[in-house]
């Protein structure tokens, strides 16, 4: 399969799962409520959180391990290599499911509902470990990893259509798993030959994947604590109508953010090459992707401010309006989520896997600070502040992290696109109109207005320079 036919099919994986994901929360939200939205939310940040110590880094390792059976496929350990780790994620999902059981059946006692809902969504922890996604990664059949996410995803999606009428939220959890079960099965199915993944394990291969996984696991729960943990946070301090209003705006910008793999896949494919060149001028490389993908993130953020109400009323429904003056503090994801990934993408590109991990520890925890910080203010608002605060922090760190190992500063230039942005994003937060439930044809010729203005300002202020119109033209030819 050539390169351009497998970056196809991720795409069309990721992608596809994207979307049928997107038009299922939208279905859950307009079907349930805000409330019953909020407890979903909730339950779905615990179910992530489980999913990272049931998965332990193990997805990556098992990617890693198929592409070396290839080239050892005769060996015992590449025989056995399988049957280990799919048997090791499957016990981790069973002891993590008992640990998690008592301490969610103790904590929502009083609350029926979400307790019972919280456990049928961490019931999938079991199905997902049966799931060999990382057997297709690593052998590069991308074809069945991005179908199987498809059946996924749409059997998920066709289940809510036919189901979610009966107002039960919590025959959603049973259908997540069931539709998990038919991924399982159609990966079965390719897997081959089968019967390697039912070989008695090799017990003694577990504590070296463990090792490995838990550095993996740190690493990727840190780095997602912006994410994962404001639900959890949320619901100790605020209302599950609040944390209904906050789900339904962050799941928004993460639907933005798939711009951010769009970006990182044009602009950043060389910057693992011209790593390993010694004479590479690698620093006046990152300059221009930096500041390019900044532009974009501050573009997606306007646009958002702009249009917050039109989006969050078309989307959501208008029970859903008077969260949308979040979505312009949310939107400040977009640019520090973009840069973030230059910085994070050259870390793993040198190959700095310690620095990485570092990093994630330090940013990650100076997050939480943050967002706890806010958590505890008892405002709403000031709570969402923190978020994108977080992340800032986390970039921050990330970019301390990456100049130890490239001297690349952060192109001064960049800071007058802020500068552009600041007025215009104020001005967007001013001409918000929370009665505005739709899209209409004035709220999009204001919205491009304003980004024209952007652009404007951004080459007028040098902010984009011609040398960076030149680069990004030889970059996307």
């Amino acid at each position: 399969m050539k390169l351009r036919t497998k970056a196809l099919w991720i795409l069309m994986g990721d992608g596809g799962a994207k979307l049928f994901g997107l038009l299922a929360t939208l279905l859950l939200a307009r079907t349930f409520g805000v409330e019953s939205y909020g407890e979903i939310t909730y339950a779905l940040s615990i179910l992530g959180i489980a999913g990272l110590f049931t998965d332990m880094g193990l997805h990556t390792l098992g990617t890693r391990n198929s592409a070396l059976q290839i080239q050892f496929s005769g060996s015992p350990e590449a025989q056995n290599g399988p049957s280990s780790l799919f048997w090791l994620r499957i016990l981790l999902a069973i002891s993590v499911f008992a640990i998690f059981f008592p301490i969610i059946w103790v904590k929502f006692a009083g609350q029926p509902q979400l307790r019972m809902l919280t456990l049928l969504f961490l019931i999938s922890v079991v199905p997902q470990a049966l799931q060999t996604e990382w057997h297709f990664r690593g052998t590069q059949r991308f074809r069945w990893y991005s179908l199987s996410r498809w059946i996924q995803s749409l059997t998920y999606l066709i289940g809510l259509l036919l189901l979610a009428q009966t107002r039960s939220v919590t025959i959603v959890p049973v259908i997540f798993s069931v539709s998990i079960l038919f991924a399982v099965l159609f990966q079965w199915a390719g897997y081959k030959p089968l019967h390697e993944l039912f070989r008695r394990p090799r017990i003694t291969a577990w504590k070296k994947l463990i090792r490995s996984g838990i550095y993996l696991t740190a690493g990727s729960f840190l780095f997602q604590t912006v994410i994962l943990l404001p639900p959890i946070l949320m619901e100790l301090r605020f209302s599950l109508y609040e944390l209904g209003l906050f789900g339904a705006m962050f799941k928004i910008i993460l639907a933005a953010m798939i711009a951010d793999r769009v970006f990182t896949t044009l602009l950043l494919p060389n910057l693992a090459v011209l790593h390993q060149q010694p004479n590479a001028d690698i620093a006046g490389e990152i300059r221009p992707i930096v500041v390019w993908m900044l532009f974009f993130g501050l573009m997606g953020s306007i646009f958002l401010t702009f249009l917050a109400s039109g989006l969050t009323g078309l989307l959501f429904g208008e029970q859903y309006l008077t969260g949308a003056a979040g979505l312009p503090i949310l939107s400040l994801f977009l640019p520090v989520t973009f840069v973030n990934s230059v910085y994070l993408f050259g870390l793993i590109s040198a190959g700095r896997d310690q620095s990485y991990l570092q990093a994630g520890v330090r940013g990650g925890l100076v997050a939480v600070v943050f967002m706890a910080a806010g958590a505890l203010s008892g405002s709403y608002t000031v709570f969402l502040l923190s978020l994108p605060l977080a992340e800032a922090a986390i970039t921050y760190v990330v970019y301390r992290s990456y100049r130890q190992t490239i001297p690349a500063t952060f192109p001064i230039r960049a800071w007058r696109l802020v500068l552009v942005y600041l007025p215009i994003a104020g001005l967007g937060i001013t001409v918000l109109d929370l009665n505005d439930a739709g899209l209409t044809a004035n709220n999009l010729v204001v919205a491009l207005l304003a980004l024209l203005l952007f652009i404007a300002g951004a080459r007028a202020t040098g902010g984009i320079s011609k040398e960076d119109l030149q680069w990004l033209k030889r970059r996307v030819q």
